[in-house]
C-alpha cells in the first residue's frame, strides 16, 4: 500500500516536470542545476543536478539516530551522476563524502551508486571511513536513497576501533529541493 501511495503521489509530479520541460543539453556536459521546469536529459530520466538538502537516519547498536541536516551537490551527464555530501548537523560536521552512480527508468526512476564517507574519529588521530552501495527512488524534486549497512572504521593512524562509529544499519537519506 505504501508503494502504491508513493506512486500515486510521485507520478503526477514527474508528469508535470516532463510536461513543463525546456531546452536540453545535447553536448554531453554536466547539466546545470535544475528547477522544476528543466527538461529531462536526453534519456528521459529526471534532471537532478544541483544542491539538495535533507536528513539521514540509521541504526547503531539497536538505537535509531537522526541526522537533521545533510547536503548533496550533484553533477549529471544524462544517466550518470556524481557529487559530494556534507553533514552540517551538530555532531556530524566532520562527515564528508563523494558518490558516483547512475539513473535508470523514466517513469519510476531509480538511482544506484557507491558512496564513500569519511569523518574524524571521536578520539585519537587518523580518519574513519566506509563505503556503501545506495539505491532509491528519484524525481526532479525528491530523492530517497537507502543502504543496508555501512561500516565506519579507522583507515589511517593509530585510531582505536571504538573511536569510529563502526557498523551502521538501515541507512536512509531523504532529500528535497
Amino acid at each position: 500500500m505504501r508503494s502504491r501511495f508513493r506512486s500515486l503521489v510521485l507520478a503526477p509530479l514527474l508528469f508535470a516536470v516532463v510536461a513543463c520541460g525546456g531546452g536540453g543539453d545535447s553536448a554531453g556536459s554536466p547539466t546545470a542545476p535544475s528547477s522544476s521546469s528543466a527538461a529531462p536529459p536526453p534519456s528521459g530520466v529526471p534532471s537532478i543536478a544541483g544542491t539538495w538538502d535533507g536528513t539521514a537516519d540509521f541504526e547503531r547498536a539497536g538505537n535509531q539516530h537522526l541526522i537533521t541536516a545533510v547536503r548533496v551537490t550533484i553533477t549529471q551527464n544524462d544517466t550518470n551522476v556524481e557529487g559530494t555530501v556534507r553533514f552540517p548537523a551538530a555532531g556530524y560536521e566532520s562527515w564528508r563524502g563523494t558518490f558516483t552512480g547512475s539513473l535508470r527508468g523514466t517513469v519510476d526512476t531509480e538511482f544506484v551508486g557507491s558512496v564513500s564517507l569519511q569523518s574524524e574519529p571521536a578520539t585519537g588521530t587518523g580518519v574513519c571511513s566506509g563505503q556503501m552501495t545506495v539505491a532509491g527512488r528519484v524525481t526532479s524534486r525528491s530523492m530517497r536513497w537507502e543502504a543496508a549497512s555501512l561500516n565506519m572504521t579507522p583507515s589511517a593512524g593509530p585510531t582505536e576501533t571504538q573511536a569510529c562509529l563502526g557498523l551502521l544499519r538501515n541507512i536512509a537519506w531523504i532529500f528535497n529541493r
